[in-house]
C-alpha cells in the first residue's frame, strides 16, 4: 500500500459518490482500527481474488448471472466465504482484514469482497440499500441481478426480496437504491460503532467516529456524535474542537441543541 490508510480515506472522501478500491479502502479502516495490522497478505489475498473470479467466468462477459456465478464460484466454492450466523453480533464481523482470516462476516463486509470480484471481471457492482440486510447489485448492458452476499451469493428474485421486507411492506423502488462506495463504507463502520456503543466501548466507538468523519467530514452528525464520544472518554479539548464543528455546520439539525449543551458543559469543564 503506497498510501497511508488516514490518505485511503481521504481518497474515499474526495471522491464523493464515485467508485475508490472499495474492498483496499475498508483495509485501511481495519488498520486504523488496528495500528500493528500488517495488510501486505491480506492485499495479496484481494489480488488472488481477482485474478481467481474471471477465471470462473463461464459464458460471455455482459451476462449479470454468469458474472454473479463466478463470483459466488470464487467466493464461496473456492474460499469457503459464508455469512456469519453464531456470532453474528460480534463486531469483527464488519472488520475485512478478521472477515478475510475467518471467512465468515456480515452482509456487507461480504458483500465488499463481491464487488471487489465481479469488478474484476470488468462488470459494474454495488451496494444496495435494502432495509436491514446488504445485498449487493451487478449490472451488465444485457440485464442486471441482485444477490445477497451473505448467504452463498445467492441471486434473488422480486418475490424472494419482497419476502425480505417486513409484513405488508411492498416492494420499493427505493429499496433498490444503489449505494457509493463511500455510503457502503459508511455503513460498514456503522455496524462496529453500533456494537462499540452497546459494549459501552466509547474508545472504539470514538476510533470509529474519527474514520467516519475522514470519510464523510460534511457529515455534522458524525462530528456530533464523535464528539459526545469523546466527552464519554474524557477528551474535553478534543470534544469541543468536534462539537463546534458540528453546530457550525449544522445549526438547526435536530441534535443540535444536545450539542450546545455538551459543548458549554465541556467548556466549563475546561475552565
Amino acid at each position: 500500500m503506497t498510501e497511508t490508510p488516514q490518505a485511503l480515506l481521504g481518497i474515499v472522501a474526495a471522491a464523493g459518490t464515485a467508485d475508490v478500491d472499495l474492498a483496499l479502502s475498508a483495509l485501511a479502516l481495519a488498520a486504523i482500527a488496528r495500528p500493528n495490522l500488517k495488510l501486505d497478505p491480506y492485499r495479496s489475498h484481494l489480488a488472488e481474488l481477482a485474478d481467481q473470479a474471471p477465471r470462473r467466468l463461464r459464458g460471455t462477459g455482459d451476462d449479470a448471472r454468469a458474472l454473479a456465478e463466478a463470483a459466488t464460484a470464487t467466493l464461496r466454492d473456492t474460499y469457503g466465504y459464508d455469512g456469519d450466523r453464531t456470532t453474528y453480533d460480534d463486531r469483527r464481523n464488519a472488520d475485512l482484514a478478521y472477515v478475510i482470516d475467518r471467512r465468515r462476516g456480515l452482509p456487507v463486509a461480504l458483500g465488499i469482497l463481491y464487488i471487489h470480484a465481479v469488478r474484476a471481471m470488468g462488470a459494474s457492482a454495488h451496494g444496495i440499500n435494502f432495509p436491514g440486510h446488504f445485498l449487493v447489485g451487478i449490472g451488465t448492458p444485457r440485464g442486471s441481478v441482485m444477490i445477497d452476499p451473505f448467504n452463498g451469493g445467492r441471486m434473488l428474485d422480486g418475490d424472494e426480496l419482497e419476502s425480505m421486507l417486513p409484513p405488508n411492506t411492498p416492494l420499493a423502488q427505493e429499496h433498490l437504491a444503489a449505494l457509493s462506495d463511500r455510503g457502503t463504507l459508511i455503513r460498514l463502520q456503522n455496524n462496529i460503532l453500533s456494537r462499540s456503543r452497546a459494549a459501552g466501548d466509547w474508545v472504539r466507538a470514538a476510533l470509529t467516529l474519527e474514520s467516519l468523519t475522514r470519510m464523510a467530514p460534511g457529515t455534522a452528525q458524525f462530528h456530533y456524535e464523535l464528539g459526545d464520544a469523546y466527552v464519554r472518554i474524557e477528551r474535553p479539548n478534543a470534544a469541543r474542537v468536534a462539537l463546534q464543528k458540528a453546530l457550525a455546520a449544522e445549526p438547526s439539525a435536530p441534535w443540535a441543541q444536545q450539542a450546545q449543551a455538551l459543548l458549554s458543559a465541556t467548556l466549563r469543564s475546561l475552565n
